[in-house]
């Protein structure tokens, strides 16, 4: 009899991050700790996985967008600056547009596929939409179709949404300046990677985002914000569904890690650890701080 071995996510990202930290964990915990059927949980792992695939696709963008600058500035670096060149040569680089477009792309597509996962969480009376206004859809939904008997988990869910709004309008905007051409669409000088004197030294200028942000910083901070808003939306939808007397807390780890935030935990656990937790952050630290994702708590 054939054995048929199917892979349904292959995991770009170093050490496997999407699936460590989110892919496995959440599996778990739905397999674990909510009252699914078997139905229901093969419903979510098959949501699951695309939204794995949207935040892998996410993610190569950015990686190929890093490849390609390091490699332009490695160039540059054997260069003398440009202005003291009789013949001066600049080129615009296409690759670091074409990565730009496709990450935000890719980004507000894995909001899209996420806003459609409560669907197979909560049921049919979810509607399928996408993640318009900015995540105001979301909340739309939530305040119209979400069934009463979970209730008690929507201002979990508001919280997140809301606290993500801030970065979500501006990588949104931006994407839709760029691949819808609004406002004139990005200013095509802003690809431009060249040595020069700044300040009488000799330096590389690459794109910026501001005037003190890089492109690339700026497109690893939506990278781990989408990170942080992905799994937390997922278990604070998740969290609806939990067996009873169950609850969650978000133990911020070191940004990049693929440790898992998310710990399910008996309710009545849940504030005590927090209080904890809280008080381990607010003592003195001897050590330089390690940028750490926020942290949330819900309970039953």
């Amino acid at each position: 009899m054939p054995v048929r071995n199917i892979t349904i996510f292959r995991d770009p990202t170093p050490d496997g991050f999407i699936n460590q930290r989110y892919v496995f964990t959440m599996a778990k915990i739905a397999k674990e700790s909510t009252d699914f059927s078997l139905e229901e949980f093969d419903d979510f792992m098959s949501e699951l996985a695309l939204i794995a695939w949207k935040m892998a696709a996410t993610w190569k963008h950015l990686n190929s967008y890093i490849i390609a600058e390091e490699a332009l500035i490695e160039a540059e670096k054997r260069k003398p600056p440009i202005e003291s060149l009789d013949y001066q040569k600049l080129e615009y680089s296409q690759d670091l547009y074409f990565e730009l477009d496709g990450f935000l792309v890719q980004m507000k597509s894995t909001l899209d596929y996420l806003a459609k996962l409560p669907r197979s969480i909560v049921g049919n009376s979810w509607p399928p939409i996408h993640f318009g206004d900015k995540g105001k859809r979301v909340l739309d939904a939530l305040k119209n179709n979400f069934p009463a008997k979970y209730a008690n988990t929507v201002p979990l869910i508001k919280m997140c949404i809301t606290e993500h709004q801030a970065w979500l309008q501006m990588a949104i905007v931006a994407r839709d300046m760029i691949n819808h051409y609004i406002q004139g669409g990005l200013d095509i000088k802003s690809t431009i990677v060249a040595k020069t004197t700044i300040n009488g030294e000799e330096g590389i200028i690459v794109p910026m985002w501001v005037d003190d942000l890089t492109l690339r910083a700026y497109l690893e901070i939506v990278w781990n914000n989408l990170v942080l808003l992905v799994e937390q939306f997922t278990i604070g939808f998740l969290s609806a569904r939990f067996k009873a007397g169950l609850g969650f807390i978000s133990n911020p780890q070191p940004r990049g890690s693929i440790i898992s935030p998310i710990q399910v935990m008996p309710d009545k656990a849940v504030e005590v650890t927090s209080q904890v937790l809280e008080f381990i952050r607010s003592r003195p630290q001897n050590q330089p701080s390690v940028e750490s994702d926020s942290d949330t708590a819900a309970r039953d």
